[in-house]
């Protein structure tokens, strides 16, 4: 199976290909930042 480059957010969760979306927000809600991530096995358990 071919690996994907360290800058691409997929990952593999049961099979299937997955991302993760961390945000960082203000009290308000307003986002901060983001920060797009693989998936990991775990995810859909």
């Amino acid at each position: 199976m071919a690996t994907e480059p360290a800058d691409h957010a997929l990952g593999r969760s049961r099979g299937e290909w997955t991302t993760e979306l961390h945000l960082a927000c203000e009290q308000g809600g307003k986002p901060l930042s983001m920060l797009l991530t693989a998936g990991h096995g775990g995810d859909s358990p």
